[in-house]
């Protein structure tokens, strides 16, 4: 498996979904990690990026409502992190290589919460949810390090909403003779 699974349109590296913890965890719950709501200002990239939501004019409108009903863009994160790390032990699914084998068995992230400001002051958008599919962000650390951050669908699926099924399909006909697919 590899690291990254491609690009999005700005250039940013997209994670392979699923990949262990490269970088090893220091036994600190999520949601306690010290994190940097905006990395590019020590290195003085500031004029290149919006200080958001401190440089902008406009009112900052936290519901999505048109998409989410009511909801909150920060509930979609942390739905997203409940699914996916909700009281979830440190193990084989998260651990590379045994990297800190000493925390094995400790309670990565504790369902419902979020760091001091929220999720929203500190998560940058690098694939934004759909309607229809989970998104994803990044957190970067003071560590020197960041870990992505799942962002949920603006609906709610069940596992069982969408399934795909494979069949072998012929990879080829002799010529001349004339073929049609089982399914139309």
């Amino acid at each position: 498996m590899t690291r990254y699974s491609g690009y999005n349109v700005f250039g940013d590296p997209v994670s392979t979904d699923g990949f262990p913890w490269d970088a090893g965890w220091s036994g600190t719950k999520i949601q306690n990690f010290q994190l940097i709501p905006t990395p590019w200002i020590p290195k003085k990239f500031k004029k290149l990026f919006d200080d958001f939501p401190n440089n902008f004019d406009g009112e900052v409108l936290e519901k999505l409502t048109e998409y989410l009903g009511g909801e909150t863009f920060e509930g979609k994160i942390i739905e997203a992190l409940n699914a996916e790390y909700g009281d979830e032990l440190y193990g084989t699914n998260l651990m590379y290589n045994n990297q800190n084998k000493q925390y094995e068995n400790r309670i990565v992230y504790s369902k419902n919460t979020a760091p001091t400001g929220g999720w929203i002051k500190y998560v940058h958008v690098i694939q934004p949810p759909t309607y229809l599919s989970q998104g994803f962000g990044r957190v970067y650390l003071k560590s020197g390090t960041y870990m992505d951050v799942p962002i949920a669908a603006f609906i709610n699926t069940k596992p069982d909403d969408i399934s795909a099924e494979f069949v072998d399909l012929p990879s080829g006909a002799r010529a001349g003779r004339k073929f049609r697919f089982p399914y139309g």
